[in-house]
């Protein structure tokens, strides 16, 4: 078997391929020039250069995989667009070439977000998967918009959703800073109070 995970650079994308590798898989893994590689140093994989907004530098890693974890999304942008790129147009980009250079694809396991949902309306009334999508958040629209695509291959492709709440525990870099300032007194104020 043969497996791609994008994202592996980051926090959950490291994790599922520590994961994997206690598994019969060839693992590839997707990473820009640029990217941190450090969690996956020493480790036996193959890293192609590739970037999910060149279709063209996703060919080698898609080929002939018969399976795609994706893992990888943009979390922190400066507006709705820069979030869509780089969620739903990225996502799209990935699974077009997949269609076309990974004929015998078994799964396609797009990791997306609690946040699709938006916000319980009360503790007693929580979402669950067939709730409507009401996301509150650019992130989470652009999450939703990258789900509807991964939907429109669904006829091509066995797809599989996941939507993980906030993640946290080692490699964390963005909810750290959060116990951080907890750590030193600092308690922030999640929610509002009416």
């Amino acid at each position: 078997m043969k497996t791609l995970v994008t994202g592996a650079t980051g926090f959950i994308g490291s994790h599922v391929v520590d994961i994997l590798r206690q598994t019969d898989t060839e693992i590839i893994c997707t990473a820009r020039p640029s990217s941190d590689v450090r969690w996956l140093e020493g480790k036996d994989i193959t890293i192609i250069n590739a970037s999910l907004n060149n279709p063209e530098s996703l060919i080698p890693a898609v080929r002939d995989v018969d399976m795609i974890i994706h893992v990888a999304g943009l979390t922190a942008a400066r507006n709705d667009n820069e979030f869509l790129i780089g969620n739903r147009d990225a996502t799209k980009h990935l699974l077009d070439t997949a269609s076309t250079y990974a004929p015998r694809l078994e799964r396609f396991l797009h990791v997306s977000s609690q946040t699709v949902t938006g916000p319980s309306q009360s503790l007693s009334s929580p979402v669950h998967e067939n709730s409507p999508l009401q996301p509150i958040t650019a992130y989470g629209r652009s999450k939703k918009a990258a789900e509807e695509v991964v939907q429109t291959y669904s006829d091509r492709m066995p797809i599989t959703i996941v939507r993980p709440p906030a993640v946290y525990g080692e490699r964390d870099t963005a909810i750290l800073t959060f116990f951080q300032s907890v750590s030193k007194g600092i308690v922030p104020l999640i929610g509002f109070d009416d």
